[in-house]
């Protein structure tokens, strides 16, 4: 029976290579948060949006096969990577492959990863430049899909962002998602609007115009967060401030501190932490 427990738990969450972490540790060194355009995850900040249209979060997901999980976080990879100017990137696919824990790196994976970029250039979120006899040049474009060229968010109305923490790669946790469960956290990062941990929640009608996923999507993602630890779900009277339509019950989604490591303070680890204050000297202490 222990032994059971034990093999259910070393599959509920597989440690990434040393080489994919030394990488992610080698990027998160330099950018600890990828910055992400809500555009990317829903309409909500689009105007007028045309009917049946759905975010790229939603088309990509919606990719048959294993392609949408590749692609998706290959996307995630190019946005961490390409945010600085001239945001572009003439990483390999092999290292992509590498840093995403792919199998055979030199081989399957590689190839996953080109048909990954394939992918995001026909969704029109990137734009590859081949290069024969070298490595090709990919180019980041907006992130609504729209195809024009890519700026860094500003977060002011209508160009607003959310952070993905690095730690989703230096501490395994992307590796360990497929497509379900990383569009899932991407959707409850982007609905916390910068209050990590908060409670959030979507009514039917919201979901179905701005998010559009599937409900199977939805659930199967909801189940694997909270395999790993990574969501609290619960049930909860909420309220629509907007609307006068009284309370309803909902499912309530809370990101854990796995997503969210809390923050240092002075007292850590049970030990005592005498904190100085800059100009000002320590005064002797009479002793009784």
């Amino acid at each position: 029976m222990c032994a059971a427990v034990q093999n259910d738990d070393k599959e509920r969450f597989r440690k990434p290579s040393t080489m994919a972490l030394a990488q992610a540790k080698s990027m998160a060194a330099q950018r600890e948060k990828i910055l992400v355009r809500h555009d990317f995850v829903t309409l909500a900040e689009v105007d007028s949006p045309a009917p049946g249209s759905r975010p790229p979060l939603a088309r990509l997901v919606s990719t048959r096969g294993r392609g949408a999980e590749v692609a998706l976080k290959t996307y995630l990879v190019l946005l961490w990577r390409c945010s600085g100017h001239p945001y572009m990137t003439e990483v390999s696919a092999r290292q992509i492959a590498v840093l995403l824990d792919l199998e055979d790196p030199n081989g399957a994976g590689r190839r996953r990863v080109a048909a990954a970029l394939q992918t995001l250039e026909r969704l029109d979120l990137v734009r590859v430049d081949a290069r024969r006899g070298t490595t090709s040049a990919v180019f980041l474009l907006h992130e609504s899909g729209s195809g024009v060229d890519y700026t860094p968010p500003t977060g002011r109305p209508g160009n607003r962002y959310f952070p993905v923490p690095a730690t989703l790669f230096t501490g395994g946790i992307i590796h360990n998602l497929q497509a379900p469960g990383l569009a899932m956290l991407l959707l409850l990062l982007s609905a916390e609007r910068g209050k990590p941990r908060v409670k959030v929640w979507w009514s039917v009608s919201r979901w179905e115009k701005e998010i559009t996923l599937t409900r199977s999507t939805r659930a199967a993602g909801t189940r694997r967060l909270s395999d790993l630890g990574l969501v609290k779900v619960g049930r909860g009277l909420v309220e629509n401030p907007k609307a006068l339509s009284g309370e309803r019950v909902r499912n309530t989604y809370r990101l854990t501190t796995k997503v969210h490591p809390a923050k240092k303070t002075a007292m850590t680890a049970g030990k005592r932490t005498t904190l100085k204050t800059p100009g000002v000297k320590k005064q002797p202490v009479a002793k009784p």
